[in-house]
């Protein structure tokens, strides 16, 4: 009787541990295919249509447009004419 109950127990416990491990399986599936799904649409946008420089912009390969900026904790400005032939890395930041 003992044996009997005893392996009722373990068959209802293998049913259970076989029910989550679809689940997890259904629940990974989902994921998957939702991830799937993200990246598609994702490269769909990327690639639709021909690029356009939205007005206002600089086109790659095009010379930029004059300016200056003051410089930091000192006095004076510095524009781009006076860095003609370098290279030269903007870094736009704000802080209050």
């Amino acid at each position: 009787m003992a044996r009997t109950l005893a392996r009722e127990e373990k068959g209802k416990k293998g049913a259970q541990g076989a029910a989550r491990r679809s689940r997890n399986a259904m629940a990974g599936g989902i994921v998957a295919v939702a991830a799937a799904a993200v990246l598609v649409v994702g490269y769909l946008a990327m690639s639709a249509g021909p690029r356009r420089t939205p007005a206002g912009l600089v086109a790659n390969g095009e010379q930029a447009p004059t300016f200056s900026l003051g410089r930091l904790g000192a006095a004076g400005s510095v524009s781009l004419a006076d860095l003609k032939g370098k290279v030269v890395a903007v870094n736009f930041w704000h802080s209050q």
